[in-house]
């Protein structure tokens, strides 16, 4: 890995010193007496669950990776090679006399910053596989340059730039994703994918890759599924606004991850893509990508959401009601802490509201805590979203929980102190009319 630096705008990136953790890029002339003082951009982005992941001092616009990647020659192997050169375009947001980055799984060549060569160390084994600023509140555009053997296909975010180059046995695949999105919704695939093509609405691409691999069943329920994504993105529309992006589709793979990933335009799908799962990775595109926690701790938001939307789907296509679904998560999460039927419906009749008011306050920054207080485990979040629905007496306002927020972001100490409303027949406003 080969990354390259390019800044732009002040403030400047100025000298670099041999950095103290993480990954640092390299040193320019030292600025003489009159210059501004430089530090050290921030090791970490300050996150409470992830201390050393992110990091401060600067904003990433733009990431361009030209990868090479090598299948492995025997089938029993898993790991080919993976080579490439990461150009990275950032804003510098203080003097910086040097800066860090996370990377996993890959050793550093050389670094360059404005194509000068530059002293760097790697000596922290981060979490993320790019080379990348792992913080979800750093939103960034990609461009992939994929090279893979002949007859391989490449599959990345955003769309396709152009038709896939081949020469010497090599072809080259370029995908661009001109939405801004955090560094954990962004995706590569190599493999023998057969790529179909349908349109949303408004005439959205939405554009699928599925292996050659995936047969039988697994083939028949994927199709019939994505087959629905139109009609599931019109729904969604319906409900909470135009879809936030440029494309979507999927990627189903024949391994063996069993889970499902919402990365942004292009969830990714591990053997099978299921109707209430395409759902529900549809649904955070909105709900996770579009709006995003600024934290970890804030994450729960994505899935409740994206939950809730599997329930409004279900109840869409006349699978089960609303109530009934709220129903059966309530109990299956007061029996998840150990209650008895019967006596998950006394904590339900003792501790319902709390619970509800709980959820929506932000609770589930620490869940166990205060789940415990309540005689109730706060994990399920969804139903709170179906009692604002069905009772009128209910409002809630949580700032920063809509697609049209300015920065595209929940910030949990907004969440924490959100309000609650019980209105007696008084008006009141809501962020969404559920």
């Amino acid at each position: 890995m080969v990354p390259r630096l390019t800044r732009c705008f002040a403030p400047t990136i100025g000298r670099w010193p041999a950095p103290a953790s993480c990954h640092s890029l390299g040193q320019q002339a030292a600025p003489s007496h009159d210059s501004p003082h430089y530090t050290a951009g921030a090791p970490g982005s300050g996150d409470e669950y992830f201390l050393f992941a992110g990091n401060g001092g600067y904003d990433v616009l733009n990431y361009d990776l030209a990868l090479r990647y090598a299948p492995p020659t025997n089938p029993a192997v898993l790991a080919g090679r993976l080579s490439g050169v990461a150009t990275v375009t950032v804003r510098a947001k203080q003097n910086l006399e040097s800066v860090n980055f996370d990377l996993r799984g890959l050793g550093v060549t050389s670094v360059q910053v404005d194509g000068k060569a530059a002293k760097w160390s790697q000596v922290q084994n981060d979490a993320n596989r790019d080379l990348v600023n792992d913080d979800p509140e750093d939103k960034a555009t990609y461009t992939f340059r994929i090279t893979v053997p002949a007859g391989k296909t490449a599959v990345a975010n955003g769309l396709p730039v152009g038709r896939p180059a081949t020469k010497a046995g090599w072809t080259t695949w370029t995908w661009k994703a001109s939405d801004p999105m955090a560094s954990y919704l962004s995706t590569v695939n190599v493999g023998d994918f057969a790529l179909s093509y349908d349109v949303g609405p408004h005439g959205l691409p939405i554009i699928n890759a599925i292996d050659a691999d995936v047969t039988a069943a697994a083939l028949a329920e994927t199709k019939a599924s994505l087959a629905l994504q139109p009609k599931m993105i019109a729904f969604l529309e319906g409900q909470f606004g135009r879809y936030p992006f440029e494309a979507f589709g999927a990627i189903v793979d024949d391994d063996t991850v069993d889970y499902a990933l919402e990365t942004q335009t292009r969830p990714v799908y591990s053997e099978v893509a299921d109707e209430y799962t395409v759902v529900h990775e549809l649904g955070h595109q909105w709900f996770g990508n579009a709006v995003s926690p600024s934290d970890w701790q804030d994450i729960w938001l994505n899935e409740g959401w994206a939950t809730y939307i599997e329930w409004l789907w279900a109840e869409h296509q006349g699978a089960a009601t609303m109530p009934e679904q709220f129903g059966d998560g309530t109990l299956d999460t007061l029996l998840a802490g150990g209650a008895s039927g019967a006596r998950a419906h006394e904590r339900w009749v003792e501790h319902g509201p709390y619970w509800l008011a709980c959820c929506l306050a932000g609770c589930f920054s620490e869940p166990e805590e205060r789940g415990r207080a309540a005689g109730v485990p706060c994990r399920h979040p969804p139903g709170v979203f179906q009692e604002t629905r069905r009772s009128r007496g209910l409002a809630v306002e949580v700032p920063g929980v809509q697609p049209r927020a300015p920065d595209g972001l929940v910030h949990g100490p907004e969440l924490g102190n959100g309000e609650l409303v019980a209105a007696e027949g008084r008006p009141q406003r809501r962020i969404f009319e559920l």
